[in-house]
């Protein structure tokens, strides 16, 4: 891939307006300022849960297309590096074997250090080869941005629940004493 004929294309925050450039024109975009690049659509009988969650880092709405989204959002939300966070930030495209191929990220998280934080949220069992072909060159389109972007990869489910003490079983809250 040719990465000085990588677009990149994102929702101006002011006005909403989609704007395009090359990635090397790009370095100095605040994305975590910027709207959603497409829509949180919903529709009846779909298999995910799209919605809005309330950043307190940002003071603003943060936008998901499933559980696992929703909750990685939550996660960027309470760690105290991040000071930035947008939902589907930007689009990025570039020319394949046989045709035009684009991918936009779940989330960017802008760090306290001034580095960015490129962020796909996918169980690695639902990864397929053509998602797999665009995380690899959004990963490589990150390590070329000379401000810092990196990209996070695939969350798995392995982290759900870490430090959380187990739940009894649904007999033993049944024996538990009445402590009203």
């Amino acid at each position: 891939m040719d990465l000085g004929l990588v677009d990149v294309e994102w929702a101006d925050g002011e006005g909403g307006g989609l704007r395009r450039s090359v990635l090397e024109a790009v370095s100095r975009v605040r994305f975590e300022s910027v709207l959603p690049v497409r829509r949180f659509t919903s529709y009846r009988g779909q298999r995910h849960f799209t919605g809005w969650y309330w950043a307190a880092t940002t003071q603003s709405l943060v936008g998901f297309e499933s559980w696992l989204e929703r909750d990685r959002a939550m996660l960027l939300d309470h760690d105290r590096r991040v000071v930035g966070l947008a939902s589907q930030p930007f689009r990025v495209t570039w020319q394949g074997e046989k045709h035009r191929i684009s991918h936009t990220p779940d989330y960017f998280a802008r760090l306290e250090d001034g580095s960015g934080l490129v962020v796909d949220v996918r169980p690695a069992d639902r990864v397929g080869p053509e998602d797999a072909v665009k995380f690899s060159a959004t990963e490589a389109i990150c390590q070329e941005n000379r401000r810092g972007l990196v990209r996070l990869r695939n969350a798995d489910r392995s982290w759900k629940g870490v430090d959380r003490p187990p739940r009894p079983s649904r007999s033993s809250r049944g024996q538990q004493e009445d402590l009203g």
